[in-house]
């Protein structure tokens, strides 16, 4: 017998599933009619699984479920959402925010239960959050912002940096790490195992490496590539991507599952034109998008007000070049292991701050 939270504005609803899940199921169920009241109760009893409605009042399920996961002691209880929308986005939405299984209703008796089951043996695993960082234009710092991001990320949760460079990523290299192993194996069929391909930095980020040389073979091919992300998100709560410049199907693939996709800028003209493009390119996307402006060559600092009325849109963060990244590059430690008080560690903090807002 386990302890399921179910939190749903709707009586009826309420009633329907302590019938489903206490009466017939055999498990103790503890029912709220506001998000308030299930945090506070998901806080103070602990459940093994929450069960929470989007659409409520006082708060929405999707910032219900963000704070179960931000919190230490909730972090780890199996999440169900259960809402009447069902459009693609609402179930990118929900699986985003940590929910460790999405469900529309109406809702059949042994669909429920057996979602319950399955969760109660972990035979679900969580989908990691994908945080890809994109810029069109090379030379703008993508690499480095992706190195340190995916640093800070590991001292919030489990963390895996993805390079997926297909001419030779730098990922490892920036990490101070040598990559014996790397995505390539998965594709040439070497190793199916992904966390046997994983590298481990000394301060507990994993890291998929791109191989040290271009595959003879090519990259990934579109299911491929659904396959690798699906079973890469099992392993970790975030996934941070170091994108390749490139805009196609690959790229789409992985924007169409990312909690945010984070557009690098420079303020050179070209870097300006390229951020414009890509602004465009992704239309549909920009309720998604955060904008970064780096500056990654030792020069001031152009005015953010300056930068978003030349770019048309909000600058989450400006990030300044700073000095003492070059010193950690040569030592191969990211910057937010060695200086965490650093310039560019302070902005790129201010994001992630962002991101789980």
């Amino acid at each position: 017998m386990a302890h399921i939270l179910i939190i749903d504005d709707n009586y009826d609803m309420l009633s329907l599933l302590e019938m489903i899940l206490h009466r017939q199921a055999k498990h103790q169920v503890t029912l709220c009619q506001g998000g308030h009241e299930g945090l506070e109760k998901a806080f103070k009893e602990l459940p093994d699984i929450a069960i929470v409605d989007v659409m409520m009042p006082d708060l929405s399920g999707y910032d219900v479920v963000k704070q179960l996961r931000e919190d230490p002691r909730t972090q780890h209880m199996g999440i169900i959402i259960l809402t009447a929308r069902g459009q693609p986005i609402d179930k990118q939405t929900a699986i985003a925010v940590g929910a460790d299984s999405y469900m529309t209703k109406p809702v059949h008796m042994k669909e429920l239960t057996d979602e319950v089951n399955r969760l109660l043996k972990g035979g679900i695993k969580k989908a990691g959050s994908v945080i890809p960082l994109f810029s069109l234009r090379g030379g703008v710092g993508t690499t480095t912002l992706a190195v340190n991001m995916a640093s800070l990320f590991s001292q919030i949760g489990s963390t895996i940096l993805l390079d997926l460079s297909p001419n030779s990523g730098h990922c490892a290299l920036f990490a101070g790490i040598r990559p014996k192993t790397h995505w390539g194996h998965y594709l040439e069929g070497t190793e199916t195992d992904l966390e046997k391909l994983l590298l481990t930095h000394s301060s507990g980020l994993k890291i998929m490496a791109a191989p040290p040389v271009p595959m003879q073979s090519g990259w990934f091919m579109d299911e491929q590539l659904n396959r690798f992300m699906e079973d890469l998100r099992g392993y970790a709560r975030f996934v941070i991507v170091d994108t390749p410049p490139l805009l196609g199907q690959a790229t789409d693939n992985i924007f169409k599952i990312a909690q945010h996709i984070i557009i690098i800028s420079g303020n050179d003209p070209a870097a300006i034109q390229t951020t414009l493009a890509t602004l465009k390119a992704l239309s549909k996307e920009l309720d998604r998008v955060l904008l970064i402006h780096n500056t990654a060559q030792p020069m001031a600092q152009p005015p953010t007000e300056a930068l978003q009325r030349i770019l048309k849109a909000r600058l989450t963060a400006n990030i300044p070049y700073d000095k003492l990244q070059v010193a950690a590059l040569r030592k191969g430690v990211p910057l937010a292991v060695a200086q965490p008080d650093s310039p560019m560690i302070t902005g790129l903090k201010a994001v992630i701050k962002t991101i789980l807002s």
